[in-house]
């Protein structure tokens, strides 16, 4: 009988401490658990063209001197070396070395879309025949300049090349051969360069191409005359402002 009286007792407190937990549980309200280092970490975000910003990677957005519609302007001087004056006349062929020819450019250039922008550069140059006592004459040159562009993810460097085509205008005038007159003939390039931005608007540009000028003068005694310069540009410099 004793033995009952006890284990009724027992059972008792269990079912007891049992009732008291569930209403302690019920008071507190459910628990909740702290999220986990993945379920709080930000979803990574890159830069589409244009500046937009896409999820999927964490580059930074394009700054304005990258994106779609910077206008960037620029300027600078160049050198070319090598090549040559050649008759563009089939009976006359032969090759007259060319001087070392300076130059100077100013250029405008506008980002059309994420891999091709367009502009117009505008050229002062300086040539010579190596042979002869022949003086320097002036060539101007004034072009368009498409550009196929690519942008470097890991670095602020835009890398191109391009095709300027347009006219150029010699400008015969000196001592030795005062019955020279220039005209305006074709000029044409192929050349390849990158931009290095180190400011938010300001870089600077490289390039390396090849270059040709038709040259188209009239002589008084010889009358018509015309000739091709092709050069190597071999340094080609400029200071770049992007707005």
């Amino acid at each position: 009988m004793g033995m009952t009286i006890r284990t009724a007792l027992l059972a008792a407190c269990v079912a007891t401490s049992v009732q008291l937990a569930q209403a302690q549980d019920q008071e507190q309200g459910p628990v909740e658990l702290a999220p986990t280092s993945a379920e709080v970490s930000p979803r990574p975000v890159r830069a589409r063209a244009g500046g937009t910003l896409d999820p999927s990677t964490s580059s930074a957005p394009r700054a304005p001197r990258e994106a779609v519609g910077a206008l960037r302007v620029y300027g600078g001087f160049r050198l070319g070396v090598g090549g040559g004056f050649k008759p563009t006349d089939p009976d006359a062929d032969f090759l007259a070395l060319a001087k070392a020819t300076p130059g100077l450019q100013l250029g405008v250039d506008y980002v059309v879309m994420e891999y091709f922008a367009i502009g117009a550069e505008t050229r002062l140059s300086w040539p010579g025949q190596k042979e002869g006592d022949s003086d320097r004459i002036m060539l101007w040159d004034l072009v368009l300049k498409p550009r196929a562009r690519k942008l470097l993810d890991s670095y602020p460097l835009e890398i191109y090349a391009a095709m300027p085509i347009g006219v150029t205008v010699a400008n015969m005038d000196n001592d030795a051969r005062p019955e020279q007159t220039g005209k305006a003939h074709a000029t044409l390039g192929l050349s390849g360069g990158g931009y290095y931005f180190f400011h938010q608007h300001m870089g600077v540009n490289a390039e390396l191409g090849w270059l040709w000028n038709w040259v188209h003068y009239n002589d008084e005694l010889a009358g018509d005359f015309k000739t091709r310069l092709g050069q190597l540009t071999l340094i080609n410099v400029n200071f770049v402002y992007a707005f």
